[in-house]
């Protein structure tokens, strides 16, 4: 009876769900005013609306689903999932500002093209779509699937995972595909709004019922007094010399000191992807950007991770049957509808972050790459519809990987965060360090990636292909791949842009 309520309930809030969607995507197109207002609002994205987009797909619904989990299982070994919610917001304080202000002397709506016209290099248009793209269909992807197995196992199979997945694709396509940046912008806010109260409600129950500050603390005090629970509340020293992941052993899944400095890095990385950027771009002023990240990003969000989410965490460390999943199942059998609501919440949420990246991922495919470099005589009507193509594709191809090739969309997410962090060098040499050379940027972003990609799975597994074995394993000596890749960048970097500034004063 109760997943017979529960498949009831879930529909009606989807249909609710998709009905408000395509209310701001009528007014979405209604507003727009040809390519312009597609592809970036028309420049006139207000800034407490992007600030809350942003905090939206930089926060809600991934953590929720990997960070509470990740919690209950390795417990507060790994605090840096804890304080990510303060370094995401890093790299807007550092960046977004001055590189609002060089789009508009550049006149340019993307990050792509500011790397287009600053270091004019094809090298750097394709690596920022390619890092659009491994979010789009890794990144997002994994989350996807998660909500479509979740909501097969809610509705007791009476919703399959494919249907479920078929669902979301639609839904993506028409938010980002119709409406466009200024669709993403309008409901993006109604989707952060559902995803952080669905965060608040879920805490709360995790509270409650493991009742309340002063027994989940007693709880975890006698867990920590275990013997086999004690790695569960320490960091196993600052670093291992080992070979890394499937090399070195146990001692090579350590969480070190420097595990979770370079996780933290890696979390960097997203708000120097151009999925944020583009919604930064996008807004018709700069003021409220500094606002935005210090105290949205950084503070209410920021507090909503180190609470909300350790709270979940914990209350799942202490008693398996307080994890996320038995949470929700504990709801949908007190409250099949409440239950539904909150998963629509962070259903939101994760769908606010894979709506952004399909649709920056298919401008860049179009815009920046395509259009250029094979048919520079598209006209505007054209780029248009192939965007819209393009979503459509990517959204059919992240369905399918989820449920033809599971392994793909997890070897892709793990290349997404490091990946994206390597653009850190470029954008510096655009806002701050001028001395940083295009060949230094190139060559520097080049190293990172390589860095990066023979630090993890798909790096030996092509390897692997060829024949050829890599002496250590996927994060050799406990440092993630996003501080490997940066290293050899930052290495990269120095030494050619000291090269290449000689040559200039000498000639």
């Amino acid at each position: 009876m109760t997943g017979v309520a529960f498949s009831v309930w879930l529909p009606l809030f989807t249909l609710i769900y998709v009905a408000a969607m395509l209310y701001w995507v009528r007014v979405a197109t209604q507003q727009a005013s040809g390519d312009d207002g597609f592809f970036s609002a028309g420049h006139s994205l207000a800034p407490w609306i992007s600030a809350l987009v942003i905090a939206g797909a930089s926060l809600s619904g991934w953590f929720v689903l990997g960070g509470s989990q990740q919690l209950a299982e390795q417990g507060l070994q790994l605090p840096a999932l804890l304080v990510a919610g303060i370094t995401l917001a890093l790299p807007g304080v550092i960046f977004f500002k001055r590189l609002w202000f060089v789009a508009e002397r550049l006149r340019v709506s993307s990050q792509a093209d500011i790397f287009r016209v600053y270091y004019q290099s094809p090298f750097l248009v394709v690596v920022s779509t390619l890092v659009a793209v491994l979010f789009a269909l890794g990144f997002s992807g994994l989350q996807l699937r998660a909500l479509a197995q979740a909501v097969a196992l809610m509705t007791d199979g009476g919703v399959t995972q494919l249907t479920a997945s078929v669902v979301f694709g639609f839904i993506l396509f028409a938010g980002a595909g119709i409406g466009g940046m200024r669709a993403i912008g309008y409901f993006g806010f109604i989707q952060t709004v559902l995803a952080f109260a669905a965060i608040v409600m879920l805490a709360g129950f995790a509270l409650v019922w493991s009742g309340g500050f002063g027994a989940l603390n007693t709880s975890l005090y006698e867990l920590a007094g275990t013997p086999e629970a004690i790695s569960l509340f320490t960091v196993s020293g600052v670093i291992h010399f080992t070979s890394g992941l499937g090399r070195g052993g146990d001692l090579a899944g350590a969480n070190t000191t420097l595990a979770n400095l370079s996780l933290a890095f890696a979390f960097m990385g997203f708000q120097a992807s151009p999925m944020v950027l583009k919604i930064v771009l996008s807004t018709r002023g700069p003021n409220g950007i500094a606002a935005g990240q210090t105290w949205v990003t950084a503070g209410f969000c920021g507090a909503l991770i180190v609470f909300a989410i350790a709270l979940i965490g914990a209350a799942g460390m202490v008693d398996p049957d307080l994890s996320l999943g038995a949470i929700f199942a504990r709801l949908q059998t007190q409250s099949p509808w409440f239950a539904a609501w909150i998963f629509i919440g962070v259903a939101a949420g994760v769908q606010l972050l894979a709506g952004l990246s399909l649709f920056v991922a298919a401008e860049g495919l179009v815009r920046h790459i395509y259009k250029p470099y094979f048919n520079s005589r598209l006209t505007k009507q054209g780029k248009l519809t192939l965007t819209r193509i393009a979503i459509a594709v990517l959204a059919v191809l992240a369905m399918l990987l989820q449920n033809l090739a599971p392994v793909t969309p997890s070897a892709l997410a793990a290349l997404a965060l490091p990946v994206a962090f390597q653009l850190w060098t470029p954008l510096l040499g655009v806002t701050w360090l001028g001395w940083i050379t295009r060949p230094a940027a190139i060559t520097g972003v080049g190293f990172g990636i390589a860095g990066v990609i023979l630090t993890e799975p798909l790096g030996y597994e092509i390897l692997s292909f060829f024949g050829l074995e890599l002496p250590w394993g996927r994060w050799p000596w406990t440092i993630h791949s996003a501080l490997w890749g940066m290293a050899a960048n930052v290495a990269a970097v120095l030494i050619i842009s000291a090269i290449t500034d000689r040559k200039a004063l000498c000639a």
